[in-house]
């Protein structure tokens, strides 16, 4: 990491588009990885721990397993008494 980008807080906040109090409480929570310099809590995150972050939180979207397959749903569409279904998206 030595030869890694130090970036401050708002730095990172900026980068992932969110606020640096967000940044400065996964700090605090050790869920990102940075080091605090003076004694006002500033933060320094290297970029790798910034990149360590986003990679074990992220998100995969699931495949549907049968897609556009319709489902049964019981009840029935007004008073008419006819049965529908419902497709899944």
């Amino acid at each position: 990491m030595s030869n890694d980008t130090l970036l401050t807080a708002r730095q990172v906040a900026e980068q992932l588009q969110c606020n640096v109090i967000t940044i400065r409480r996964l700090c605090q929570a050790g869920e990102l990885k940075a080091s605090q310099i003076g004694g006002k809590g500033e933060y320094r995150i290297y970029q790798s721990a910034v990149d360590e972050y986003l990679e074990r939180n992220s998100v995969v979207a699931e495949q549907p397993s049968q897609p556009d397959k319709p489902f049964p749903c019981k009840g029935t569409l007004n008073d008419s008494n006819k049965p529908f279904s419902v497709l899944r998206t």
